[in-house]
C-alpha cells in the first residue's frame, strides 16, 4: 500500500510537448491510488482550450497575436483549476508556467510579463514554490504528430522549448526536478519522484543558480534560423540543468555566498574571546610554555658566586 509523503505537496510535471508528461502524471496517480489520502487529477487543460475557442496548433508561429491570446486562455483555464481545488492535494499535467514558458518562446519577453506580472501568477507561483516540480527533458523518441499538439520544427527547436522552461522556472525561483530523457523507464521515473518528494525540507531539489544580469533579456521571439544559431547557449544551460539533477543542492532560500560567510565571521567571533581565556587560565601554570617557544628558567637565591640553575646546567658568573 502507497504511503502519503511526509508533507502531501502539489506535484507539477511540466515541460515541451512529447515528452512523456501525461503517461507519468498517470502513473503518478496510480501510486496514490491505495493512499489513505490521494492527490486529485488537474488534467491538461490546453486541449480543451483549443476546441472550445477554435484555436489550432498553428496559431503559435502564424499568427503572435493569436498565440498569446490562445496562452492567455490556457493560462486562465490552469489558474481556474488550481483554484477550484482549494487545499486539496492535487496532482497536475502541466502548470500555468507552462503558457508563460511558450508565449516567452513564441511571442517574446513583453508577452510572457504580461502573465508574470498578474496576480494569477503570483498565486500559482507560491503555489508551485511549495510544490513539487517535474520538468521532462525533451530529446526522447516519442515526438508524435497527433494532428492536435504543437510540433517543433525540428530536434534543436525542441530543445530549446525544453531550455526555456527550466529558464523561466530559475528566474521565477521556483525548484524544480529534471527528468532526463535518457530515463524513459516509467517505473524509474515514478522512483525519481518518490526520491525527491522525501528529501528533507531545508534542501531544494535543484542546486541554487546565480541569476545572469541579462538572463531576462533573451528573446526567444526569434525566427526558426536564428533560434537554431542559439545551440552554444542551450548547450551551457542543459549542463546546468543536468548538474542539478545530480544532486548538488544546497539550503533552500541561500540567494548568496555571503550565507556561508556569515558562519565563518560568527565562528570567528566566538573562537576568540575563548582562545583568551583559555590563555589567561593556563598562562600562569606553565602548561602552554613549551608550545609557546618560551625557556623555562627557574631562578634561585645567589649563592657561591650568583649561582644560577638553567633546566639541568649550572652557569656561574
Amino acid at each position: 500500500m502507497a504511503t502519503n509523503p511526509p508533507k502531501a505537496k502539489n506535484i507539477y510535471v511540466v515541460g515541451a510537448q512529447c515528452t512523456g508528461k501525461t503517461t507519468l502524471v498517470n502513473a503518478l496517480a496510480s501510486h496514490y491510488s491505495d493512499a489513505e489520502v490521494r492527490p486529485l487529477p488537474i488534467k491538461e487543460v490546453a486541449r480543451g482550450v483549443l476546441r472550445k475557442h477554435n484555436y489550432t496548433a498553428a496559431d503559435m508561429t502564424n499568427s503572435p497575436l493569436r498565440a498569446l491570446e490562445l496562452q492567455h486562455l490556457i493560462f486562465s483555464a490552469q489558474v481556474t483549476a488550481e483554484e477550484e481545488l482549494g487545499n486539496n492535494w492535487f496532482i497536475s499535467d502541466r502548470s500555468a508556467l507552462d503558457p508563460v514558458a511558450y508565449a516567452y518562446f513564441y511571442v517574446g519577453e513583453e508577452a510572457a510579463a504580461s502573465m508574470l506580472e498578474s496576480e494569477a501568477w503570483q498565486a500559482s507561483r507560491a503555489r508551485m514554490r511549495d510544490g513539487v516540480v517535474l520538468v521532462c527533458e525533451a530529446g526522447t523518441p516519442w515526438l508524435v504528430d497527433d494532428g492536435v499538439r504543437l510540433m517543433p520544427e525540428d530536434p534543436r527547436e525542441w530543445a530549446a522549448i525544453h531550455e526555456t522552461f527550466c529558464r523561466v522556472l530559475q528566474e521565477q525561483g521556483i525548484p524544480f526536478t529534471l527528468v532526463p530523457k535518457e530515463t524513459m523507464n516509467l517505473a524509474k521515473r515514478v522512483d525519481l519522484f518518490l526520491a525527491k518528494s522525501y528529501e528533507s525540507a531545508s534542501t531544494s531539489f535543484i542546486e541554487r543558480r546565480n541569476p545572469q544580469p541579462n538572463a531576462s533579456k533573451r528573446h526567444y521571439a526569434q525566427s526558426s534560423a536564428k533560434r537554431k544559431g542559439d545551440k552554444g547557449g542551450h548547450e551551457l544551460n542543459e549542463a546546468e540543468a543536468r548538474a542539478r539533477n545530480e544532486g548538488k543542492t544546497t539550503i533552500e532560500g541561500a540567494e548568496d555566498e555571503g550565507v556561508y560567510w556569515n558562519e565563518y565571521l560568527m565562528f570567528g567571533v566566538l573562537a576568540i574571546p575563548a582562545t583568551v581565556g583559555i590563555w589567561y587560565l593556563l598562562k600562569p601554570l606553565g602548561i602552554l610554555d613549551p608550545y609557546l617557544g618560551v625557556s623555562m628558567i627557574k631562578e634561585t637565591e645567589p649563592k657561591r658566586g650568583n649561582l644560577r640553575e638553567t633546566e639541568g646546567r649550572s652557569k656561574y658568573n
